[in-house]
């Protein structure tokens, strides 16, 4: 779930292949190394040379940051309006 957050930031921001770029390197290698999202993207961008990405990554708002740091914000989130939605639908 917090995968396709990241995957919409970097959308968001105009780069070009972020689902190759978050599901076949970001999320293995976070997974691989235990960090999270935000510290993998910049691991990522300390080895890479793709400018339009550390363009985008500095664009990314931190609000989003935040949610890619700590997910359990970004899930709580999503179910507090799923609930809210679920109450207008019964109403």
């Amino acid at each position: 779930m917090v995968a396709e957050l990241l995957h919409l930031c970097l959308q968001r921001q105009g780069y070009a292949g972020t689902h190759k770029l978050v599901n076949k390197t970001i999320v293995p290698n976070a997974a691989r190394t235990g960090q999270n999202l935000v510290q993998e993207m910049i691991s990522h961008l300390e080895l890479s040379h793709d400018r339009k990405l550390r363009h985008t990554w500095l664009q990314t708002p931190q609000s989003s940051m935040k949610l890619l740091v700590y997910p359990h914000r970004y899930i709580g989130d999503a179910i507090r309006l799923a609930n809210a939605e679920t109450r207008n639908v019964l109403e």
